[in-house]
């Protein structure tokens, strides 16, 4: 019984692409993993000096905004913006995208958190109010049934009515 003869090297195109894919992420990962040990190290030479408002300042440089959207609001918008979404969340690590100009001065955007176990749960929009200094999440179906105290339920509430009135089209 014949078969067919094997092909020398099938895999010969894929293999050289893959090498080329592979190298051009090896040098985007390691310009990444230069710019992240350079800002731990400018919030640690902030810490260990004792200056907790430069700390706080170079870790908000670290953070940045996902898809780049940051440029439509300005850098200052932005660092208030990362710093306070940082402190009211209460995630360190959020990934903030389609950063906007709402109406009547609010900024429109999406949040992607961490949950409990470190996964991320994907973006949900949020409105900031920089008049108030008010970051709020759009609530989702759970949250709303099952509020965990009443300040949260009127934060809730709060965060859908400005969405409402400065962010919805």
């Amino acid at each position: 019984m014949a078969t067919k003869p094997k092909k020398k090297n099938p895999r010969l195109a894929s293999g050289r692409k893959r090498v080329r894919q592979d190298v051009k992420l090896n040098a985007a990962n390691t310009s990444l993993r230069s710019k992240y040990r350079t800002a731990v190290k400018n919030v640690e030479k902030a810490v260990a000096a004792g200056d907790k408002t430069k700390a706080a300042e170079a870790f908000a440089r670290a953070q940045s905004v996902v898809d780049g959207s940051d440029a439509a609001i300005g850098p200052g918008s932005t660092a208030l913006l990362l710093v306070l979404v940082r402190g009211t969340l209460r995630n360190p690590d959020a990934k903030v995208a389609a950063l906007r100009w709402g109406r009547d001065g609010a900024i429109c955007g999406a949040v992607e958190l961490r949950n409990r176990m470190g996964t991320y749960t994907g973006g949900r929009p949020f409105v900031f109010e920089p008049a108030s200094r008010f970051v709020g999440r759009l609530p989702e179906g759970p949250e709303l049934r099952n509020p965990a105290s009443v300040a949260d339920y009127a934060a809730m509430e709060r965060a859908k009515r400005l969405f409402s009135q400065n962010c919805a089209e």
